[in-house]
């Protein structure tokens, strides 16, 4: 009866440290789906970072979408010659900033994250089991298409956002 019992708790425990594919692939979908079709205004008055933004200019078209808004400011801040970077202390990269707060508590932290803009690093987030997306047995991308309206008039060329998640 021992054994039985030892074999059940070895195999239940390998079934559940396997990583299932399935989770990450619904996570990237779910992520770009939500940045997709989720409006400035819909988070405005429950993202500081994203209210502030509205309150002092930065954003002035509330209809946008998230993932119309981070192209948008990924857009003017290649114009102004700005460089992506990474992390906290990475205060005029708008793109990333935007995408940092919105995205804050959208993916459980045992999942890294990463959006992309035409295969530009807008966005990173490893694991908090230090786990990197080269280091990953699943590494999983989902892809949307935006068009950026600016100026009131103008459509911008199409970005391609690519959104990565692992475990």
């Amino acid at each position: 009866m021992v054994i039985l019992v030892i074999g059940f708790v070895l195999i239940w425990s390998f079934y559940l440290d396997e990583t299932r594919k399935e989770q990450p692939y619904f996570y990237a979908q779910d992520v770009i789906d939500f940045l997709a079709h989720t409006t400035v205004a819909s988070v405005s008055g429950t993202i500081p970072y994203v209210q502030a933004l509205v309150l002092n200019g930065n954003i002035t078209n509330l209809d946008n979408t998230l993932l119309e808004q981070i192209a948008l400011s990924y857009m003017e801040d290649t114009a102004k010659g700005e460089q992506p970077c990474e992390g906290a202390d990475c205060k005029t990269y708008s793109a990333h900033n935007l995408t940092r707060f919105v995205m804050k508590d959208v993916i459980p932290e045992y999942y890294g994250i990463r959006l992309l803009i035409n295969g530009t690093d807008i966005y990173l987030k490893n694991s908090t089991f230090g786990g990197m997306e080269n280091e990953s047995d699943i590494t999983i991308s989902a892809k949307k298409m935006a068009v950026v309206v600016f100026n009131k008039v103008n459509l911008s060329d199409p970005f391609i956002v690519e959104v990565r998640v692992w475990r």
